[in-house]
């Protein structure tokens, strides 16, 4: 699992990625990317959204999408 310090949680944090990031679009999936001044730590968060199926569904895309991560965390910028 990721660090607890490198996960966005709340939904504030989220919107202000929503806000302020870049959008990446892709054929199956869009991301968001917010590159802060600060030197706060690198954050991720993941949103599946409900055309994914049942919740459990989209929660295990939300599982191997922080363990696809975590395989690439020492290799982000801090």
């Amino acid at each position: 699992m990721l660090p607890r310090a490198g996960r966005l949680r709340k939904k504030r944090e989220f919107e202000q990625v929503y806000q302020q990031g870049r959008r990446v679009s892709m054929e199956s999936f869009a991301m968001y990317v917010h590159a802060r001044d600060d030197s706060a730590p690198t954050r991720l968060g993941f949103v599946v959204g409900r055309r994914f199926g049942t919740h459990v569904q989209r929660n295990r895309v939300k599982r191997r999408l922080r363990a696809a991560a975590r395989g690439l965390w020492e290799n982000l910028p801090p």
